[in-house]
């Protein structure tokens, strides 16, 4: 498996420096995020443990990202959000198209090798506010998203077959409810997002992340006023200027490695495939066939 770990990271490498090249053609703002960052600062390139990158992007350069999607229509690369049919995380990837990555058995989504993108917001200084927030922003997203869904007859034969009786009554609800008016669901979100950036303070808060609980993710807006350009890999990466209080107020001390056991990937992939852009028709029957991963 090393040669297929060395092989991907290959991959996201590549995917990542064309992301940087775009983000600096447009002027796009952008940061190192979570163990991205600390794999810039301690590692000068991503942890050897680690098979992911990790980038937040203030809320307004995410969106102009974002709307950059069909000029890449003709390139090797694409946007995945979520206006993306089936897409369900509620945040966006930088996929390289002439990869096939299948995450999750129960999500039919095919994407390729990937960067994920977080949307940083300003924020308001209390807690409580941006809980409620956060809870709010994730229950309308998760309802547009649900609406204009074209997978879910596949995840509710799916959940019968394998005697999942509550998750294939959940999916009937949300076929039942999430079939109607899913222009009202996305407005719902949309208007809801844009009203929220309105919000001002001396915090800013990755609300779609959640990785590391609602309290680590606001943070001190002075550690987001610029940036430093630090080694990664064969290339560079930007990190907050303030990214040693920003990484001490998430990890504590970063740059000690954490036991070996904990020196694993959390990242699952049902499907990969390094080589070869493929359909998800195409991937089921290669699935039929016994393969999995091919690189």
């Amino acid at each position: 498996m090393d040669e297929y770990k060395d092989r991907y990271k290959e991959k996201l490498i590549q995917t990542y420096k064309e992301f940087r090249k775009i983000c600096e053609e447009n002027g796009f703002h952008y940061y190192a995020y979570g163990g991205t960052c600390i794999g810039a600062v301690r590692h000068h390139d991503i942890i050897p443990w680690d098979d992911d990158i990790d980038i937040l992007m203030p809320r307004d350069d995410y969106y102009k990202f974002l709307a950059l999607k069909s000029s890449l229509s003709n390139s090797n690369y694409d946007i995945i959000s979520y206006k993306d049919s089936g897409y369900y995380f509620p945040f966006s990837k930088f996929i390289n198209k002439n990869t096939t990555i299948w995450e999750r058995r129960m999500n039919p989504y095919l994407i390729g090798v990937f960067i994920d993108i977080f949307p940083l917001y300003n924020s308001k200084d209390s807690i409580d506010d941006v809980k409620y927030i956060g809870d709010k922003y994730l229950k309308l997203y998760s309802s547009a998203v649900r609406s204009i869904d074209k997978y879910p007859l596949y995840r509710l034969m799916d959940a019968l077959k394998e005697k999942k009786y509550r998750l294939f009554m959940g999916y009937i609800k949300s076929m039942l409810v999430y079939s109607i008016g899913c222009e009202r669901f996305m407005n719902r979100f949309e208007g809801f997002e844009r009203s929220i950036n309105n919000e001002c303070g001396d915090k800013m808060v990755s609300y779609t992340s959640r990785k590391y609980g609602i309290e680590k993710e606001i943070f001190q807006s002075k550690w987001f006023k610029d940036y430093i350009v630090v080694p990664f890999a064969d290339t560079d990466i930007r990190v907050p200027i303030g990214y040693d209080e920003f990484l001490k107020f998430v990890f504590g001390n970063y740059m000690q490695l954490p036991p070996v056991e904990q020196r694993v990937s959390d990242h699952r992939k049902y499907y990969a495939n390094l080589k070869e852009g493929l359909t998800l028709k195409e991937v089921k029957q290669r699935i039929k066939e016994g393969e999995f991963c091919v690189y």
